[in-house]
């Protein structure tokens, strides 16, 4: 589950850094380019993130999480959690 949210995650990533259109052949190009060239603003307070490339933004991250547990009649257990909303910035 953990490698798929990952993944996911890294997806975001890839389709905002194409929207300024930035494309990589291989995943370790992905991974030099963002630590050459990415930074990152990060707003603890109001658990937001704000992402640039050369200094341009282009992904908002917006961290608030929300868990949940909720127990029903069948004894059934249900988890629910959300990790944030993302944005592209154009």
């Amino acid at each position: 589950m953990i490698a798929d949210l990952n993944r996911q995650v890294d997806n975001i990533f890839i389709k905002a850094l194409e929207r300024k259109g930035f494309h990589f052949a291989r995943r370790d190009y992905l991974i030099e380019f963002i630590k050459q060239r990415c930074t990152c603003v990060d707003n603890i307070e109001l658990k937001e993130k704000v992402y640039f490339v050369d200094e341009i933004p282009f992904l908002f991250h917006d961290y608030k999480t929300d868990f949940s547990i909720n127990h029903n009649e069948n004894h059934s257990v249900t988890m629910n959690a959300t990790i944030g909303s993302f944005a592209f910035i154009d």
